[in-house]
């Protein structure tokens, strides 16, 4: 299982269509896909660690930032993906959840790529930005391919509304977080 999910994060990041066919149909890449979503969750928060808590005047707890980026990453957004495609009428693989969590945790392989930024910090907005393409790139192939949506532009649609879904929504629960707190 563990060279079948490295072999399906490989694909992956070559954006082969037919990878996004396969986990769509194999019950068992939501674990490859979680293995996938946890690596990239620790490597953005050993990144937190290194770059952007020491200029933090309080100490962050580490595991709470890691357990949010997991939720918002792969929960929250898989299912944002999931109520668009059924908002602007897809028809394919709507009803099974687990095979939008195989396509969110899969298209998040390249987030792993950025522990390159701890051996190149000079190139962290460069490495940063290319890594976030290759993500948003991953997930509208896998968006159009699983889904069957006919033009990518559609599916690039859904994805970036997505995006755009997921910052509301955590913009409105820091309001709401911050409303409590007084």
């Amino acid at each position: 299982m563990l060279l079948q999910t490295l072999n399906r994060a490989l694909n992956i990041l070559k954006l082969e269509k037919n990878t996004y066919e396969e986990i769509s149909k194999d019950r068992s890449s939501v674990f490859g896909s979680g293995v996938v979503i946890l690596l990239a969750g620790l490597v953005n928060v050993y990144l937190f660690k290194a770059f952007i808590l020491p200029t933090l005047p309080n100490d962050v707890p580490l595991i709470p930032i890691f357990l949010i980026w997991i939720f918002f990453n792969w929960y929250v957004f898989s299912n944002v993906i999931l109520i668009i495609v059924k908002a602007i009428g897809g028809t394919q693989n709507l009803k099974n959840k687990r095979i939008v969590f195989s396509l969110i945790g899969f298209s998040n392989t390249a987030e792993i790529f950025k522990i390159l930024i701890i051996f190149f910090p000079n190139f962290i907005v460069i490495i940063s930005w290319s890594i976030l393409m290759l993500v948003i790139a991953s997930q509208v192939v896998g968006v159009k391919q699983i889904y069957k949506l006919d033009k990518i532009s559609t599916a690039v649609g859904v994805v970036i509304a997505s995006y755009i879904a997921q910052f509301f929504i955590i913009g409105l629960l820091v309001f709401i977080l911050i409303k409590l707190a007084y």
